[in-house]
């Protein structure tokens, strides 16, 4: 992924040590950045940081060709820690959609959400438009295909 700069690499560091990371991938055609994995070390949870690294992700996007929005999939299984995800991407300003998607590959199902970076963003159908993005990066990044 990285040697064909599929995706960008982001960390966050404190007292030495990386504290927090994402994977970003931007997609030009639709003008949006996915958010493929934003992990904050266990100690570090529930202090802001995640919500910090969430925006310095959006201000980088701001500043990419013409950004329009930032994508992310969620697990849509109905669980207290599907729930508790949810919320802090809910805080962080991320809106639901309604459709739900199902891989092939796992058996989880997913939900998409979106952060708007253009106030007017809004998937003009109920979400399966972002999985075609979300799935066309999959495929290039974890599949090769292009």
């Amino acid at each position: 992924m990285f040697e064909r700069k599929l995706c960008s690499l982001h960390t966050w560091n404190e007292f030495g040590e990386v504290a927090a990371m994402a994977l970003t991938s931007t997609d030009r055609v639709a003008q949006v950045v996915i958010l493929d994995h934003l992990a904050v070390r266990a100690s570090r949870r529930g202090s802001g940081l995640g919500r910090a690294c969430v925006e310095t992700i959006r201000t980088w996007a701001e500043t990419s060709e013409a950004c329009r929005a930032i994508i992310i999939e969620v697990e849509a299984e109905p669980t207290a820690e599907n729930a508790e995800r949810i919320r802090f991407w809910e805080k962080a300003g991320f809106l639901q959609t309604d459709y739900v998607h199902r891989y092939i590959w796992v058996p989880e199902t997913y939900r998409a959400m979106y952060l708007p970076i253009v106030p007017a963003f809004k998937p003009n159908d109920t979400g399966k438009s972002l999985f075609k993005i979300i799935t066309k990066y999959h495929e290039k990044a974890y599949r090769n295909r292009e």
